[in-house]
């Protein structure tokens, strides 16, 4: 009897190990992602917006900007960068433009750099979309109300905002779920 206790004892506990171990590499797959992804770009004259768009085609990278700094991504350049982080490759190729960015986790905010002090006064907000069996919601479109600017939640339904103040409403969507609108107000979402 005193044998099968001990055995139940070890056998949770190595059942606790396991899932802490999951959950701590985990982790540490989605902390250091920035600095273990190395890209290498090839591209010569080329405007700045497709070089975020093959960025994007090879890697798990999104990019985000207003359609103000559109104008200025139409700039061409040319790189040649061999197994470089994200940091590395978006300091060469805005070097010599009034851009700069903001990088959360996969999302890449491209702004210009006056913008960035009004950024900080912004609000960040994130969270995870789920249906109703709690099954995270890959997909879901995740708009600030009357504009263009919004992300999408990745696979695990997470998704990452910034909204400029606690009035603004965001619009979730998503195909075969009715839309959404929630205000900021003072809580997080």
């Amino acid at each position: 009897m005193e044998y099968l206790k001990i055995k139940r004892k070890i056998h949770a506990v190595c059942v606790v190990l396991c899932l802490l171990f999951t959950v701590n590499s985990s982790l540490l797959a989605e902390l250091s992602y920035a600095q273990s992804t190395r890209l290498s770009l090839d591209l010569s004259n080329v405007a700045i917006s497709d070089v975020f768009a093959s960025v994007e085609k090879n890697s798990e990278y999104v990019f985000f900007y207003s359609d103000l700094v559109r104008l200025e991504l139409r700039k061409n350049v040319s790189i040649n960068i061999q197994s470089q982080t994200i940091d590395q490759i978006l300091s060469e190729i805005l070097k010599n433009t009034g851009l700069t960015y903001v990088l959360n986790d996969r999302q890449v905010m491209i702004m210009r750099k006056g913008e960035t002090e009004q950024q900080q006064k912004s609000i960040s907000i994130n969270g995870t979309i789920r249906d109703a069996q709690q099954v995270p919601l890959p997909g879901v479109n995740v708009i600030i109300k009357g504009t263009t600017k919004g992300t999408t939640t990745d696979i695990n339904g997470n998704y990452f905002i910034e909204v400029p103040h606690k009035n603004t409403v965001l619009v979730f969507s998503y195909i075969g779920f009715e839309s959404q609108e929630i205000k900021v107000g003072d809580r997080s979402i």
